[in-house]
């Protein structure tokens, strides 16, 4: 089986977001968001949470990309269609995760259980299919209009700021709602008052990082950050408190006044929502699967109490096993998930058909991708998309797991992969990122937008040509990285 790389998961703790993922992107999506295009065979490899999504000779998304964004151009309306539905159905999903979130499972029957279960499994298919596969289908539209549709002589620092969503990200909301905390810290000590409020913050916001299975927050984290913040100083405590609060209005003049500036007409000013609109998506998308994995944790170790199972081995259980083991009481093959943990090959196919290899097989498909994959190159420059325009130098931190952040040092330059909201701790120290992965509605490119930080995405090979302690110099206005000095 001979695979190409399209993305990696460093984390991901359940065999059902492999499903999901692949069915959302592959056959869920083909007929009303892709608009009857297709994105052909895609290819789940997982290894003891590790997933890489590939494509075979039959994966074809420049095709899909092409023929969508010419149906785009003609169909704008289309888009926020789309949007539309995704926001409808998304007030379901939203109610699934409060009742996730508290309902005790242990009063439960085995068919309620189930029944939560499969509306889990059922979210990607109702939901997950009108968020981010718009964004894949849409590649790289904002680069396409800015070349036949935006005004000549246009900055690069006025397009990007057209680009951005209005509305706040779930990152900026949970920094937002701290430096609102931290206004009410007096004499830098935080009293029994503001651990009550840091309680509530943390009920809140713990899964943020928790993407398809990293880690949570608990309130040491929020009290350290906190620390932080106070340390700054109140002006700039309120400085910031400001710029987030009046983050949306500001955006919506500076918005304003570029497209006025440029004579925007009515399509132009159209197709700049189409980005927008798939910024924003992303993002949501991101914050709704985000908390279901989270919460879904409670249905899991329940299950797992049940079927007298490792939890690990129940969230790689396929839904039909589920239901037979809950429902009629068939023995969990645990050595045959165990299996299936250790090494697994996802085909999923355009038509919803599904291949789940496991085993030896799927451990020899696995070794063969990645040795090809992960094949070192000696280079002095690499050069990919731009995330967000400036430069930095600084030394390279790799960090191909989320899970290592930890080892991130102010002004580094942050290479991996790609980003999600489990690296933000990281990027907020970042000089600099760079990823082998991503588009303009990745999430390394919305935050570096956010946080202004320069940013070079879609380099392909970045993690394998740099190492961290080089020194490297990011000229993100052009989309280069240059090897200064190997460690």
């Amino acid at each position: 089986m001979k695979l190409y790389y399209i993305q990696r998961k460093s984390s991901m703790s359940s065999i059902l977001w492999l499903l999901g993922c692949g069915l959302g992107m592959t056959h869920y999506p083909v007929k009303q968001v892709y608009a009857g295009y297709d994105l052909g065979n895609t290819i789940w490899l997982g290894r003891r949470e590790e997933g890489f999504l590939c494509g075979d000779k039959s994966t074809h998304i420049d095709k899909l990309v092409s023929s969508f964004q010419n149906y785009v151009l003609k169909n704008p309306r289309h888009v926020f269609n789309i949007k539309k539905i995704f926001l409808n159905r998304s007030r379901k999903l939203v109610g699934l995760v409060k009742h996730l979130a508290s309902f005790d499972y242990t009063e439960a029957s085995n068919s309620q259980l189930y029944d939560d279960y499969k509306r889990v499994v059922d979210s990607y298919k109702e939901v997950y299919t009108y968020g981010e596969p718009l964004a894949i289908a849409l590649g790289n539209f904002s680069d396409r209009i800015k070349k036949h549709f935006i005004p000549q002589g246009m900055t690069d620092a006025d397009y990007e700021i057209l680009l951005l969503p209005q509305e706040l990200s779930f990152v900026q909301r949970e920094r937002l709602d701290l430096l609102e905390i931290a206004c009410l810290v007096k004499n830098g000590k935080v009293d029994k008052k503001i651990k009550q409020l840091l309680q509530s913050h943390v009920a809140k916001y713990t899964w943020l990082p928790y993407d398809y299975g990293v880690t949570s927050y608990k309130i040491d984290h929020f009290i350290k950050e906190l620390k932080k913040l106070v340390n700054k100083g109140r002006r700039q405590i309120l400085a910031n408190y400001r710029h987030l609060a009046n983050y949306s209005r500001n955006l919506q003049k500076q918005q304003n006044n570029i497209a006025a500036k440029y004579k925007f007409n009515n399509k132009q000013q159209s197709l700049i929502e189409i980005v927008r609109t798939t910024f924003y998506l992303v993002d949501y998308k991101k914050e709704l699967f985000t908390q279901l994995h989270w919460y879904s944790e409670r249905l899991f170790i329940e299950v797992s109490r049940r079927l007298k199972t490792p939890q690990h081995l129940v969230r790689y259980m396929l839904p039909y096993e589920v239901s037979m083991c809950l429902l009629k009481g068939v023995p969990v093959k645990k050595l045959q998930i165990q299996s299936r943990y250790n090494n697994c090959v996802i085909t999923i196919k355009k038509s919803g058909r599904v291949n789940v290899i496991d085993g030896n097989k799927a451990k020899l498909i696995i070794d063969n991708f990645i040795s090809s994959h992960k094949k070192g190159e000696k280079r002095d420059y690499l050069s990919g998309r731009v995330g967000n325009s400036g430069s930095a130098r600084g030394l390279v931190r790799v960090i191909m797991d989320a899970r290592k952040i930890d080892t991130f040092k102010h002004g580094e330059i942050l290479v991996a992969p790609m980003t999600s909201p489990d690296y933000i701790l990281a990027i907020r120290k970042a000089a600099a990122i760079v990823t082998d992965e991503g588009g303009t509605t990745c999430h390394a490119a919305i935050v570096s937008r956010e946080l202004n930080i320069p940013c070079v995405i879609a380099t392909k090979k970045a993690t394998q040509v740099f190492k961290t302690g080089d020194m490297v110099e990011v000229d993100a206005t052009r989309g280069i990285v240059r090897l200064l000095k190997s460690s």
